[in-house]
This record gives C-alpha cells, sequence and structure tokens, in this order.
C-alpha cells in the first residue's frame, strides 16, 4: 500500500458548549494550529504531532482530531496538554477517544503523567503502557483524584516506526460520570430464615459503591418480588410484618443518576408459627387482678371466639382474653394499649361466665388504639369481668398484643400513713407498699446517714425475737427512688439508728437509686421504719423485703475512731477487715445516701508532710476511704482525700501536713460490699525498696506446693498470712535466695510480707 506523508499547520480554538463544565475540553476544530496550552515535542523522525483531518474515516466529533503521521524511522513524540489543577468532584477524570488508521498498521502509544513542568524527563509517571487502539473510536478513562491539589500535564506518547496514523480527538478533564451500580448482598433477614417474629422487622444489606439509594420489593411467591415497599437512602428499614408462618420474598435494587442495578438477587424468609392460644382465652380461666396498680402484656393473637357468649356488649365483640376485678368501692379505671396493627375493644361484665351482663363496651376504632374504661365506684365485693377482643367488623379481624393497666382512683392515704398505725413486720415477710396518695408524717424526725424526711412516706414495726439480729430491709425491687429511715422511740422522742437514699449495689441506673439498709435489732425493742422518696415528688409502689440474720461480732476491734488502730508511715502493708461492722455515726462527705460499715486508723504525719494512703481490696469488693485531721470529738475531713466506689487498688498522695500530728483514716462499705483489705502508708519523699523492679521476682503465682522468691539483695524475714491477717508461716532467710514451702496450706489467697535492706514489701499470692 502506498503511504502518502501529509503535513498540516497548528491552530488554537476554545470549544464552546459540548463540554461546559469541564476544566479542559478540547476538539481540535477550531482549526488547524495547536490550541493555546497544549504543546509537542518531536525528537525522532521528521513527522510529529498536528491537528487536521483524519486520513481515513471521520473525526469522532467534528472535523479535525490531533493525529500522528508515520515515519521511516522511530517516533520519540510527545502531544502533551496544558497545564491541569486536579479537584476532587471537579476535575479528577480524564476522558478521551482514539483509533488509529488501519489495524493492519497499529499504532500503540503510551499515556504519561508530570507533576513538574512538560519536559520530556519531567514524565516519569505512567498511566497507561503500550496502549494499541482499534481502527474503531473508543472511549479511554482515567482518574487523577491521586493527584488531587496538584497540577499536572499528560502527555500522549509514540515511538513507533513506519506504520500509519494515530488520532486523538475529545479530551475533557471533568468529574467522572456516575456508573450504573451493582447489586447489594444480604444482611438480615438472612436468606432462608426460619421463625422471623412478626410485627416490627428490621431489614438489612450491604451499602455498594456508588448508590444514591436503594428500591425494596417484595412479593408472596417466588419470582415475583415486585411489589414496591419504598426507597430507602439508607442501608436498613424498620417494616412491620403481618402473617403467621408466611414466606416472604424480598429484593434491593440499588441506584443512582446513571440507573438501577440489573439482576439483583431475591431472598426470603418464613414468619414464626401463630403463638398458642392464651391461657385467658375463656372466661372460667380469666387473669385475676389481686391488687392495683396492676399492669400486664400478652398477646391475644390467637385467641378463639367468644361471640356466642359476650354478644350484649355494645356493637359485639370477637374472641379475645380475661380478666377480673374485685370492685374495692372506690373508682377502677382500666385501659388498653394495643401494637399498631389492630384495634381493640374493651367489655365490662358483671354476673357469672355463662350469664354475663354487659356494663359497657368501647371501641374508637381505627387500625390501633388506646381504649379506656373507668368502672365508678365499683361495687365492693362484686366481680367484674373484663374482655379484650376485636370488634366484629369486617375491617377488624384480628387481635395482636397489648398492654392492659388497671388502676384505683381512691385517693385515701394507705392506713399506715401515720406513725401511729405503723403495719408490723417481721423477719421472713415481703411488704408491697405505695406512697402515691400517703402524707409526710413526721417531718420533724431526725435525718441522718444520707436520708431525710421529706417525701410522703408510710410507716411500719419492727420488734425482735428476744435475740439479737441483723435485720436487712431490701427495696430494691422498687419501681421509683426510695429512701428508708430506722429509728427507736422513747417517750415521744425519736432516734435515727439507720438510714439508706441510694444504694449501687441494687443495680445499674435507675435501680442504683433504690434503697437498702441493715441495722442491729437487740431482740426486744420496737423499731420504728419509714419508706418515702428521696423528695417530696418521689413517690410510688415499692417492695420490701424483711430479712434477719445471726449478729457476727465484727472482724476487728478498731469499729471507731477512739478505737483507731496506730499504723506506721513505713511502706507495710496492714491487713484488715470491716465484716460486720456496725454502722458509724461519722458520715464522710463522698458517701452520704446511707450508712455505713467502717474501720478506723490513726497515723502521725512525718517531717516531710507527704503521706501515701493506698488501699486494695481482697474479698472486701468496693471499698471508700477518706483521710481526717483534728481529734476524734471534732473531726475535719483533709480536703480531696475522700474516695468512693474504688474496685482496684487507689493511692492517695497526701501533702502540706502537719508533722507530728495525728491524722484519722476511715475506710468503709456497704453491708453486700464488706470483706478483707489492706491498707499502707508510705512517704513519698524517702528511698524506698526496689522490690517494684525486675530485681525481684516471685514464682509460681499460683503455686501449689513451693513457692521460690529471689532479690539482688539478701532477703532477711519472709511471712505469710491468711486474709483474716493470721500468721500462718514465718521465716528467718539471710539469702538472696528463698523456697516457702505451702504446700499444707488450705487453696485460698495469701498474702506473702518480704523483708530485705530495711525495707518490706507485701505480694498477693494464690495457694492452688
Amino acid at each position: 500500500m502506498k503511504k502518502i506523508t501529509i503535513k498540516v499547520f497548528l491552530g488554537i480554538t476554545m470549544l464552546a458548549s459540548l463540554f461546559a463544565n469541564a476544566q479542559l475540553t478540547e476538539n481540535f476544530d477550531a482549526g488547524t494550529a495547536l490550541p493555546a496550552g497544549w504543546s509537542i515535542i518531536n525528537s525522532g523522525d521528521a513527522n510529529g504531532w498536528v491537528v487536521g483531518t483524519p486520513g481515513g474515516g471521520t473525526a469522532h466529533s467534528g472535523a479535525n482530531v490531533a493525529k500522528l503521521v508515520y515515519g521511516a524511522t522511530a517516533h520519540l513524540d510527545y502531544l502533551i496538554s496544558p497545564a491541569i489543577t486536579v479537584t476532587t468532584g471537579v476535575s479528577d477524570h480524564l476522558g478521551f477517544w482514539v483509533r488509529h488508521r488501519s489495524n493492519t498498521f497499529p499504532e500503540p502509544y503510551e499515556l504519561l503523567l508530570s507533576t513538574t513542568g512538560t519536559n520530556e524527563a519531567d514524565f516519569t509517571t505512567t498511566l497507561a503502557a503500550a496502549v494499541t487502539p482499534t481502527a474503531t473510536w473508543a472511549e479511554m478513562s482515567y482518574s487523577l483524584s491521586a493527584y488531587a491539589g496538584q497540577t499536572v500535564y499528560i502527555a500522549w506518547k509514540s515511538t513507533t516506526t513506519d506504520q500509519w496514523e494515530l488520532y486523538i480527538d475529545d479530551v475533557v478533564v471533568d468529574v467522572a460520570a456516575a456508573a450504573v451500580p451493582v447489586c447489594s448482598t444480604v444482611v438480615s433477614p438472612t436468606d432462608g430464615a426460619v421463625n422471623v417474629p412478626t410485627g416490627n422487622v428490621t431489614f438489612a444489606w450491604t451499602a455498594v459503591a456508588g448508590a444514591t439509594s436503594y428500591d425494596m420489593f417484595y412479593g408472596l411467591t417466588a419470582g415475583n418480588a415486585t411489589t414496591l415497599v419504598g426507597n430507602f437512602t439508607g442501608t436498613s428499614a424498620a417494616i412491620t410484618l403481618n402473617g403467621f408462618n408466611t414466606t416472604f420474598y424480598w429484593k434491593i435494587v440499588p441506584k443512582n443518576s446513571a440507573g438501577s442495578a440489573i439482576g439483583c438477587p431475591e431472598w426470603s424468609f418464613t414468619t414464626v408459627p401463630p403463638p398458642a392460644v392464651p391461657a385467658n382465652d375463656d372466661c372460667a380461666n380469666a387473669i385475676a387482678v389481686a391488687s392495683f396498680p396492676y399492669t400486664n402484656t400478652q398477646d391475644a393473637t390467637s385467641a378463639t371466639n367468644n361471640a356466642g357468649v359476650i354478644t350484649a356488649c355494645v356493637g359485639g365483640m370477637n374472641d379475645g382474653v380475661w380478666y377480673t376485678i374485685v370492685g374495692n368501692g372506690s373508682s377502677l379505671e382500666v385501659n388498653v394499649t394495643a401494637v399498631v396493627g389492630w384495634d381493640p375493644e374493651l367489655g365490662i361484665y358483671t354476673g357469672t361466665c355463662g350469664a354475663l351482663a354487659c356494663v359497657s363496651s368501647t371501641d374508637i376504632g381505627g387500625t390501633s388504639g388506646d381504649e379506656t374504661y373507668v368502672i365508678l365506684n365499683s361495687v365492693l365485693g362484686t366481680t367484674y369481668y373484663i374482655n379484650v377482643g376485636h370488634y366484629n367488623g369486617a375491617t377488624d379481624t384480628a387481635e395482636g398484643p397489648f398492654t392492659i393497666e388497671v388502676t384505683s382512683l381512691d385517693t385515701t392515704p394507705p392506713a399506715n400513713d401515720a406513725l401511729a398505725d405503723a403495719a408490723a413486720v417481721a423477719c421472713g415477710s415481703t411488704v408491697i407498699g405505695d406512697t402515691t396518695y400517703a402524707t409526710l408524717d413526721q417531718d420533724s424526725a431526725p435525718d441522718g446517714f444520707g436520708a431525710d424526711m421529706d417525701a410522703p412516706n408510710v410507716w411500719y414495726s419492727f420488734t425482735g425475737s428476744g435475740v439479737a439480729q441483723t435485720v436487712t430491709l431490701d427495696l430494691c425491687g422498687s419501681a421509683y427512688d426510695t429512701s428508708v429511715l430506722v429509728y427507736t422511740e422513747i417517750a415521744g422522742v425519736l432516734t435515727i439508728v439507720a438510714a439508706n437514699d441510694d444504694d449501687a449495689t441494687c443495680g445499674a441506673f435507675p435501680l442504683d437509686t433504690r434503697s437498702r439498709v441493715s441495722f442491729t435489732s437487740d431482740g426486744t425493742t420496737t423499731y420504728l421504719i419509714a419508706v418515702e422518696g428521696w423528695n417530696a415528688a418521689s413517690v410510688g409502689s415499692f417492695t420490701m423485703d424483711v430479712t434477719c440474720a445471726v449478729v457476727n461480732p465484727p472482724a476487728v476491734a478498731n469499729q471507731t475512731c477512739a478505737l483507731a488502730l496506730g499504723i506506721n508511715v513505713d511502706n507495710t502493708d496492714v491487713l484488715s477487715d470491716n465484716s460486720f461492722g456496725d454502722v458509724s455515726a461519722t458520715q464522710p462527705s463522698c458517701d452520704t445516701f446511707g450508712t455505713v460499715q467502717d474501720v478506723w486508723f490513726s497515723f502521725v504525719a512525718p517531717a516531710s508532710g507527704s503521706v501515701d494512703v493506698n488501699v486494695s481490696n481482697g474479698s472486701m469488693t468496693s471499698s471508700n476511704f477518706t483521710v481526717y485531721s483534728g481529734d476524734c470529738a471534732v473531726l475535719t475531713q483533709v480536703a480531696g482525700a475522700c474516695n468512693a466506689n474504688i474496685a482496684t487498688t487507689l493511692t492517695e498522695s497526701l501533702t502540706a501536713l502537719m508533722e507530728g500530728s495525728t491524722y484519722y483514716v476511715q475506710v468503709w462499705s456497704g453491708a453486700t460490699e464488706q470483706g478483707t483489705f489492706s491498707l499502707r502508708l508510705s512517704d513519698p519523699s524517702l528511698a524506698t525498696t526496689n522490690f517494684e523492679t525486675s530485681n525481684f521476682k516471685v514464682y509460681p503465682n499460683p503455686v501449689k506446693n513451693i513457692l521460690n522468691l529471689s532479690y539482688d539483695q539478701n532477703i532477711s524475714n519472709v511471712s505469710v498470712f491468711n486474709l483474716l491477717g493470721q500468721e500462718v508461716i514465718a521465716k528467718s532467710v539471710n539469702s538472696n535466695l528463698s523456697q516457702i514451702d505451702m504446700s499444707h496450706l488450705a487453696n485460698g489467697t495469701y498474702m506473702v510480707k518480704v523483708s530485705a535492706d530495711n525495707f518490706t514489701k507485701t505480694i498477693k499470692v494464690v495457694k492452688q
């Protein structure tokens, strides 16, 4: 084939509207001059890049293209774009169209990028290597997002020899067009799942790159999930499902501006079987409402037809479940709240099962409802029958879950509203009460132990069985924020014995606002118990469990400040135990909501005025400690030294103490948290042992038989104590190695005290 070399002149133009939103648009149709900003490098044969009409076929658009004509020797030619500022979401995509004249004479090229300039050596990045086009126009697309914020140049480089012609047309730098998204995968309910609950069900699927929303479809037969549920921008949707033992088919179709995903899969799941017929399905098995307020939640879905029994009520009712209430002379409010999806009807009857007389029937209509009926001045002793079902109508044909509440509207204060009418309680009893309509009695009674008499209350009395007992009043199961206070009374004067507002061991919030307190009964005295709320607005129902136990003597003697155990500031661990401690009269500032069970220690401040107070729990589950100055008659809490609810070891660093003055340490816990702990006082200004470093080793721990000790100084003595503080092993060593035989000791935790170089260290060791 004869080849003809065509020489053309280059020109410059601006493209007007075809690529109006792009940063760079060039179709080479403004003339035959090289467009402004474009450049070429021609260092191979005589021919190079020019602008003109293609030698075979047509341009991709318009008349002209950028073209490279063959030469007898190798090309080394670059077509170079103007400077391009890459901006995310604006100009981070390169697109162009390319072809060569004949597949018989291919014209491969390289696509290069430079971030520095337009010299040949600047093009060090290859976007595409050895691209061989075809004789048909093809669109090429490349991401520039990796160069966001930079200025770049693009070069089309050719090095062919004696081929034919290469054409480039319609170059654009813009934001990449959206592609049609792919399909999602299922998250929940999983494909093929069974026993999926009805009601509110969360559907979830995976996110798809590029999708802006998701169409959800469903159907009841395979291959027919064609009913649109809705369009969702997220990857989950809460849908209400009705129908037991039903297989649902569904699919998700991601979509964006380019269109919707194609060929997305269909998933299926099957709902649970219907619930069992309720036990109170008929009048004869009605649930008895024994006290007020009463609340019960159940599902009436499978209730059977009672229409023949209850047609006497207005409107007529089908199916339903039954409750009974015995009138108490006050007005009773019955309220039924149903879940969305069905409308309950509430029927009230008197008489006997099989011979019921309608009192009233209520139905507000719609697909869900809140039915309320008040039995005005209920007749004392009369049994009322309540049926919760659905109206006998075409649009309301099934029941579902609901909650029934029955409340007495009697505002008469409880019988034990006043101290003079205190109700007797005994060991092992459980009291259920309510302060909703109670009044505040004995407002002037003394406050204490973090509780104050300031809310509507009811009263109880407890008299022992003749022997001393530890009595615990547990209100953890109550429905509101309670307080409980315990008094004795002599000649009309109340003396507070114990109290609690909040007990954190009742559970996580809001249970930690409930109360629990223990006190010691001498066996003959009558104790008066007030149950109230933490303030005047705190009222409601409560449960109080009364339990009694044998009185145990305190584990240690230092129960009061006057009996404080003196300890040295010498970095020695002092073991102690606050089990069965008595109630303290000193209330620390960081635990103001109940009686505290404490033990006391004293120390003399060293010359440095600095002391580190370290408390570490043994069997005590939560410890608390603070430090006082002064004397036992007038104690002043050291600022910032109060620490509460400590589950791990804690050190409080005291400074500016008065040299030679005596200070007191109070360590306490609640009755359910009592146990062993260790207290260590040290002077941080003095040099201390290096036992904390790797120079001291104890192994194995846990230990079965022999405990090995090693140190880089001579160990002088080793003592082993149980958690009651009793020394069970004592050994003189005078060596840097020692072995302690613990094989004869019972399994458990022990404290091993090691002395070396005038210092001591106590470590915890577990014996297996």
